[in-house]
């Protein structure tokens, strides 16, 4: 579960290569968030985004709406 009341957010990303003489190399790589312990496994890259955002765009709705309030 995302962390709502946490001002800032850490991620470790690590990649590496699963034969490591590179002849038939495959990039894999994980990644997890620091405060929740949430960590995912992926050989795509592109799925970085969305896990990033499943944090991020959270707090940055939260600041939004804590700005419209008067």
């Amino acid at each position: 579960m995302p962390n709502h009341l946490s001002p800032q957010h850490t991620f470790v990303v690590r990649f590496w290569q699963d034969d490591p003489t590179g002849k038939t190399a495959t990039w894999r790589g994980s990644a997890e968030h620091l405060q929740s312990k949430q960590s995912l496994n992926f050989l795509d890259p592109a799925v970085l985004l969305p896990f990033f955002e499943r944090y991020l765009s959270t707090r940055r709705r939260a600041d939004h709406e804590d700005q419209n309030i008067e």
